[in-house]
């Protein structure tokens, strides 16, 4: 490892990088990202192509039809500057954000392995909150009323008992399939990737629908890990498990559904296993 890497790895794992009340909080995550930057240019859809430039002036009307173009390699270019004395053209190394209408999706294994990780009906079987073919309103593991597939009940639906008849399999799945578009929506917001595998993506997802969304998990080290794509790094991936493992505590203890949520997602991540470990 190069002095520059481990000064990096150094940094991230400092008490400095990861303790936002740190007074040198910011001077060294700016440095962190400033390593990243100049190391990483690819934003999160982008592709580096190369550009004709013009000089400054006096151009020749060949030059100026090329000025501007772009090209998925040098060679596709017919000719290379300069083409004729004084020519002042260079080729320059672009990165391009590309547009991608295709819209993030959990898969069909996605699915199955969410409904494991927020309570499978065997596991709600053990606990009494599926019987007959029905789901149940129960507790889940930090306290909160929960139905079908890790649906937490809100105020004006306790109030209103609509699961007081409990809901079937099919009724549980779209319940969960709606409340999953908080994480796919923060997932458009925050990183933004269409180059993660698929399992990468449900590995995400089932991140991000746990951790809750919003602001708080969106300006967090892990997404910023993720966003730019740094899992391949010598130095971040290690840093991406620790701060993605981290994400095991409720109400600020120590919660092991929680961890053993992370590492199956990790295992997911990583190594495109569904199964998940007991």
């Amino acid at each position: 490892m190069t002095k520059i890497l481990k000064r990096i790895e150094d940094l991230m794992l400092s008490d400095a990088y990861t303790n936002l009340s740190n007074p040198k909080h910011k001077e060294v995550t700016d440095e962190v990202s400033k390593y990243f930057k100049e190391n990483f240019k690819d934003g999160p859809n982008s592709k580096k192509k190369y550009k004709w430039v013009c000089g400054p002036k006096d151009n020749c009307g060949y030059c100026a039809l090329l000025n501007g173009k772009m090209l998925d390699n040098m060679e596709d270019f017919e000719v290379c500057p300069p083409v004729h004395p004084n020519c002042k053209c260079e080729i320059i190394e672009v990165w391009v954000e590309e547009e991608d209408d295709e819209e993030i999706k959990i898969s069909d294994k996605g699915i199955e392995f969410l409904k494991e990780q927020e309570g499978s009906i065997t596991y709600q079987k053990k606990i009494g909150s599926y019987k007959d073919g029905m789901f149940r309103v129960y507790k889940d593991n930090a306290g909160y009323d929960t139905i079908g597939y890790g649906h937490k009940l809100k105020e004006n639906e306790k109030n209103r008992g609509v699961f007081k008849n409990g809901i079937t399999e099919e009724e549980a799945e779209k319940l969960l399939l709606k409340d999953y578009q908080v994480a796919i929506d923060d997932y458009n917001k925050y990183i933004k990737r269409k180059d993660y595998t698929q399992n990468q993506v449900d590995a995400i997802l089932s991140f991000l629908y746990n951790a809750g969304g919003g602001v708080n998990v969106g300006k967090s080290n892990t997404v910023y890990l993720l966003k730019n794509k740094l899992d391949k790094h010598p130095v971040s991936k290690k840093i991406l498990e620790k701060e993605f493992k981290e994400w095991n505590t409720s109400d600020g203890e120590y919660n092991d559904v929680l961890n053993k949520r992370r590492n199956a997602e990790w295992e997911l991540f990583t190594k495109g296993k569904y199964k998940v470990k007991k």
